[in-house]
């Protein structure tokens, strides 16, 4: 998990509780903003956090699967609140930092 003092992540404006909640109310979501505060990168490409959602999540049965809900959902919504920048035609991913999200991960991380 990715400590404020020592980010190297770019902080951006706060979210209201029911926003930050809502967003991380979904399991794919959470794995996705779990990659990205697990590792020192700040941009990747989309099929890295299919991978990833696809060993996280049982019920996602191939990268393809997830690359798909991904693509067409969930990077969408994360992007809605500037949590992630995302551009479909190049297929790259970049993180903006939020301190409650990470925060509630950490959480969310201790029951999952």
């Amino acid at each position: 998990m990715t400590n404020p003092s020592d980010n190297t992540h770019e902080s951006k404006s706060s979210l209201s509780p029911e926003i930050a909640f809502g967003l991380l109310a979904n399991e794919q979501r959470r794995a996705v903003l779990q990659w990205f505060t697990n590792e020192t990168v700040d941009v990747v490409k989309v099929a890295t956090l299919a991978d990833h959602v696809h060993e996280e999540i049982d019920t996602v049965d191939t990268p393809r699967q997830a690359q798909i809900t991904l693509t067409h959902c969930h990077l969408r919504k994360l992007a809605n609140y500037d949590i992630i920048k995302f551009n479909s035609d190049d297929g790259l991913v970049r993180y903006q930092y939020f301190p409650q999200i990470e925060a509630i991960l950490i959480i969310a991380n201790q029951y999952e």
